[in-house]
């Protein structure tokens, strides 16, 4: 374990660019998609659904490995509601270049 502490830095610290890229880049497409004037609402409504998951994900997890010794229930329950969630995405079109 003495060495694990660069490898998990590394490991975290890449963790963050990949989020702060992703949140960055979902909140530029909002704002393309719906453009600067109508953005507010759906701004909101975006980081509610994220604050949901923040809040909902751990605690789901913390009661499967109470309740079923074991995470793998949770996270794959979690993994089939995000794909049923992506669905629509398949068949949407992109905008158009501004």
């Amino acid at each position: 374990l003495e060495g694990a502490l660069p490898s998990l830095a590394a490991a975290i610290s890449t963790q963050g660019a990949c989020m702060g890229l992703l949140d960055t880049g979902g909140n530029v497409l909002l704002i393309w998609l719906q453009g600067p004037t109508r953005v507010e609402p759906y701004m909101q409504a975006m980081h509610a659904a994220f604050a949901i998951g923040a809040v909902a994900s751990p605690l789901f997890i913390e009661w499967a490995l109470t309740e079923l010794r074991s995470f793998a229930p949770a996270f794959y329950s979690i993994a089939a509601f995000l794909a049923l969630c992506s669905l629509p995405l398949a068949t949407y079109r992109g905008p158009l270049a501004p």
